[in-house]
């Protein structure tokens, strides 16, 4: 009787190794906080303040794995956003657990290897039709906030 020859599972994408790096210099550089911004509510958490855009800079990472990185750091349940940044205000995010491989394979939306290429130009795509909106909108209140400057 011949032994089937046993699968071995693809390895994990570089993604996850870079949603690895960035959770931990996430952490190196947070503070606990036991209330959550913005509320009354007492809780102890694990907050990191500051650019993620920046902080990904200085981990070497091509500028592209910032968008992928953050959604996957969010999908696998390891971030979450308690305040976006902007100007010059840090964003804020809680850090709730480090991102494992058990978690990066049975997280909502795991893709199969050969997908990631494909994962990371839709989520571009997200992302730049989310900045789009917010555009428009922009210039649709600017367009409203002039209009009677121009009847006048």
């Amino acid at each position: 009787m011949t032994a089937l020859p046993q699968e071995h599972e693809a390895p994990l994408p570089a993604l996850f190794t870079h949603c690895e790096n960035v959770y931990d210099a996430m952490f190196k550089a947070s503070h606990r906080v036991y209330t959550e911004p913005g509320t009354t509510n007492t809780v102890e958490m694990v907050v990191y303040e500051g650019r993620l855009t920046k902080l990904v800079e200085s981990l070497h990472l091509p500028v592209p794995y910032y968008s992928a990185t953050r959604t996957e750091l969010m999908r696998m349940g390891c971030i979450r956003q308690l305040r976006r940044g902007g100007g010059s205000q840090p964003s804020q995010w809680e850090l709730i657990r480090r991102p494992t491989e058990e978690l990066w394979k049975t997280a909502e939306g795991y893709k199969q290897p050969g997908n990631d290429k494909a994962a990371i130009a839709e989520q571009r795509t997200r992302d730049l039709a989310h900045r789009v909106s917010a555009l428009e909108a922009k210039v649709e209140a600017l367009v409203t906030a002039v209009q009677p400057l121009l009847e006048g």
